[in-house]
């Protein structure tokens, strides 16, 4: 039997990261979201943790520039 992912909220997943649900929402480069229905939708704790590590660099390999 599979287990059922820990699921969040926007407003949950923007304190996690430290960004606004607007940019969960719009951002092209923002973590997969799930839709539950037609206004509904949650994120995997699973999915944004996976998503954060694919975007962690060495730090001698950064972009010089500032963001």
């Amino acid at each position: 039997m599979s287990q059922v992912p820990e699921i969040l909220t926007s407003a949950e997943a923007s304190k996690v990261l430290r960004v606004s649900r607007k940019w969960l929402r719009e951002s092209p480069d923002a973590p997969p979201v799930m839709q539950l229905g037609p206004r509904k939708f949650v994120y995997s704790r699973a999915a944004i943790e996976a998503w954060l590590a694919a975007r962690t660099v060495d730090p001698s390999k950064r972009s010089k520039e500032v963001a």
